[in-house]
C-alpha cells in the first residue's frame, strides 16, 4: 500500500508542476497579419520577325554572273525583358549545292540601308559554318530599359562579278538557305523595380 501511496504522490506532483507551467504560458498576447499581396514572375524574351518568317529575305530565279539579290529583316523584340539577338545561316530544305555556297557572296548589313561597312561579308558556305552576326541589343517591347526594341538587317547574297574560270560550273546550281535568328537575355537587364539584372 505504501508503494500505492507513494506513486500516487509522484503523478500528483508532477500534474501540479504542469498546471502551473501552463498557466504561466497563456499570460503573453499574440498578433498576427498577413501580406497576401506578395507575386513574383518570371519575363519573357519573345521575337517578332514578320513576314519574312514565312517568305523569306531574298530570292531572285536564274542568277547570272554578277547579279545580286538582296533583302531585309526586321526583328522586333515582343517581350517583357531586353535581349542580345544574333542571326546566323544554315543550309534549307535541300541543302546548297556546294560550289554554290563557295562562290556566292552574302553581306549582311545593321542597317535597313545597307550603309557602311557590311558587318559580314563572306561566302555563303564560311557563314554557314560561322558565328554570324551578333551583339544586336534590343530594348524590351515597351522600350522603358531604354534603347529600341526593333532593328531591321539588310541581307545581300551575289555571284562574283569577275571571271574565275570556273563561272560555267555555276550554272544551273541551287540551294536554299535559312537565316536563324537567335536571341539570350540581355545582362544588366534593368528590371521594373529598379534593382540590377544579371
Amino acid at each position: 500500500m505504501k508503494t500505492y501511496k507513494k506513486v500516487l504522490l509522484s503523478v500528483g506532483a508532477v500534474a501540479a508542476v504542469a498546471s502551473a507551467g501552463s498557466a504561466g504560458s497563456f499570460a503573453l498576447f499574440t498578433a498576427d497579419k498577413d501580406s497576401a499581396a506578395n507575386q513574383v514572375s518570371a519575363g519573357r524574351l519573345t521575337m517578332d520577325i514578320g513576314s519574312a518568317e514565312t517568305d523569306g529575305v531574298l530570292g531572285l530565279a536564274d542568277m547570272a554572273i554578277g547579279d545580286s539579290t538582296s533583302g531585309t529583316l526586321t526583328v522586333k523584340n515582343t517581350g517583357t525583358i531586353g535581349g542580345i539577338y544574333a542571326v546566323t545561316g544554315k543550309p534549307g530544305t535541300g541543302g546548297i549545292d556546294s560550289t554554290l555556297g563557295q562562290s556566292a557572296i552574302v553581306r549582311i548589313w545593321k542597317n535597313a540601308a545597307g550603309t557602311g561597312a557590311p558587318a559580314v561579308e563572306q561566302s555563303l558556305a564560311a557563314f554557314n559554318a560561322g558565328s554570324g552576326v551578333g551583339g544586336l541589343t534590343l530594348a524590351k517591347s515597351d522600350g522603358a530599359a531604354g534603347g529600341a526594341d526593333e532593328t531591321t538587317l539588310k541581307f545581300e547574297v551575289s555571284l562574283p562579278s569577275s571571271s574565275t574560270g570556273t563561272d560555267n560550273d555555276l550554272q544551273g546550281l541551287a540551294g536554299s538557305e535559312v537565316f536563324h535568328v537567335h536571341a539570350d537575355q540581355r545582362a544588366g537587364q534593368a528590371r521594373p523595380n529598379g534593382s540590377a539584372g544579371l
